[in-house]
């Protein structure tokens, strides 16, 4: 089975307790980035997700796209 390489975009309410969950949850999904520009959540992010790349920016992510297959 090919993985679907995610990237989820916002770490606070939503991506923090919501997406990035659900993404770790489900096995056809690889959470490969997650996008935040705030240096508290991108610590928060690392603790809890310490093999995902943090990206600080949108752009950033979008100048890699082709390394994700959904953000």
């Amino acid at each position: 089975m090919k993985l679907i390489r995610t990237a989820v975009i916002g770490f606070g309410m939503a991506g923090r307790v919501f997406h990035t969950p659900l993404v770790a949850a489900e096995p056809r999904f690889s959470r490969e980035a997650i996008v935040t520009s705030s240096t508290l959540r991108m610590a928060e992010a690392r603790t809890l997700y310490p093999q995902t790349e943090i990206i600080s920016s949108p752009e950033e992510l979008f100048s890699g796209a082709s390394e994700f297959d959904l953000g």
